[in-house]
């Protein structure tokens, strides 16, 4: 598989076939035509599109992660850590690893998400390995199994008998009985989904030991169907207690049958698009660290949310939706809100490049929640490893610490939360 590396909003040309040098890299016109289709299936379902279409040009927004096209593949990495910042390539896969690990709680340990990174392997090779490793230790540990409910002709009757197949199929026959019941079996939703992942996977893997992997997972889920769950299906798939252990595999699975949407085409190729918005990647990994370091402390959290009003109608018409990303309290009185951008500031006097709908967003937020102090928070990769308060800026009395927090070095980034959180309070 040939993979072409950018970062974001990067530009790719469009040209007659596929190259990843990074100097010129191009895509055909079938590429194009693919990505320009799975910009429509997402429009269509309300999600912003990934790519930009030009004329003879596609250039990558927002998101990161990795689109295998058939024989070929698209990987897009955080510019935060491009060569422009001083990054290379492995490293923004060890910082967009970090925060999938933190953010959808992979269990993941940091040794385990540098060495996957630096061996040379692309995003979706690591995704693959990552997948096929999960769901051999939920295989080994053994399957969930599950009443699903069956029907089947039996010579005894088991359950109840399905008295509309018997009179159609069996009216001439007595010794066999069409019988409904449910079974207990490790053939349902949960292990099909695992399974079709593991199919999709080795068409698109090329690494040797990946596909072994996914091969293995496939031969251990012989006695379950081969059948892909469908959207809806997988939404509703039961997250219970006999369930937590498959929580990470399952929602790995998703990501490799749907991704930011099902069947990016139709044909004999294999397309998996495995793309994340790093607008709400960012957004989460920060609540996730922030609410890991306030568990036990004097702090309350609160991630999007409590929820309230910036205005009301007529008196009974609630209006305009406040829903920051995190919110600060004490005792249950909030105390600061903190809002997250995916976005590089410059050094030299970088207030001036912070949105003014972004500083009318953070007033609205401390006037309605009734604190005095909040802060936007950008990420940025400098030399410091601590956190860097940009600037602070005094709104209707209130004051508006724009800060970022340095993703060159993923350990630290908890204590410069710490700084923040003390900052604010």
């Amino acid at each position: 598989m040939t993979v072409l590396s950018i970062v974001e909003h990067a530009e790719i040309s469009v040209g007659e076939a596929f190259s990843a040098e990074p100097a010129d890299p191009t895509i055909g016109h079938r590429h194009a035509w693919l990505i320009e289709r799975l910009n429509r299936r997402l429009e269509d379902r309300g999600s912003p599109a990934p790519f930009e279409l030009g004329y003879r040009s596609v250039k990558a927004r927002h998101y990161c992660g990795v689109i295998a096209l058939g024989p070929d593949a698209i990987e897009i990495l955080p510019k935060i850590d491009s060569a422009e910042s001083g990054g290379s390539a492995t490293e923004a896969r060890v910082r967009l690893l970090t925060m999938l690990a933190v953010a959808r709680r992979l269990p993941l340990h940091p040794a385990d998400v540098a060495r996957m990174a630096r061996g040379g392997d692309s995003l979706l090779e690591i995704f693959l390995c990552l997948f096929a490793a999960q769901a051999l230790t939920v295989i080994r540990s053994g399957l969930v199994h599950r009443y699903e409910r069956m029907e089947d002709e039996l010579r005894v009757v088991r359950g109840k008998i399905s008295h509309a197949l018997q009179a159609t199929s069996n009216a001439a026959r007595p010794d066999r009985i069409w019988c409904a019941f449910d079974e207990f079996t490790p053939d349902n939703g949960l292990n099909r989904a695992i399974k079709a992942a593991a199919v999709r996977g080795i068409s698109v893997g090329a690494l040797s030991s990946t596909q072994s992997a996914l091969r293995e997972v496939v031969y251990s889920l012989e006695g379950v169907s081969d059948v892909a769950p469908r959207v809806d299906e997988f939404r509703a798939f039961p997250r219970d207690r006999l369930t937590r252990s498959y929580r990470e595999v399952v929602d790995l699975a998703g990501s490799i049958l749907f991704g930011p949407t099902p069947d990016v085409v139709s044909g004999r190729e294999s397309h998996v698009a495995l793309l994340f918005d790093m607008n709400k990647l960012f957004e989460e990994f920060i609540g996730r660290l922030i609410l890991d370091l306030t568990s036990e402390g004097h702090l309350e959290i609160s991630l999007q949310g409590p929820r309230r009003w910036l205005g009301t109608e007529n008196e009974k018409i609630d209006r305009f939706l406040l829903r920051p990303d995190v919110v600060l309290a004490q005792h249950g009185v909030p105390v600061g809100v903190i809002d997250t951008k995916w976005k590089r500031l410059p050094d030299e006097d970088p207030a001036s490049q912070v949105s003014e709908a972004d500083a009318y967003q953070m007033l609205a937020y401390m006037t309605s929640y009734k604190t005095s102090s909040g802060a936007l928070l950008y990420p940025w990769s400098g030399e410091s490893d601590v956190l860097s308060v940009k600037s602070e800026i005094m709104m209707e009395g209130k004051r508006l610490i724009i800060a970022g927090v340095n993703l060159r070095d993923m350990s630290l980034v908890p204590t410069q939360l710490e700084a923040l959180i003390g900052a604010i309070c």
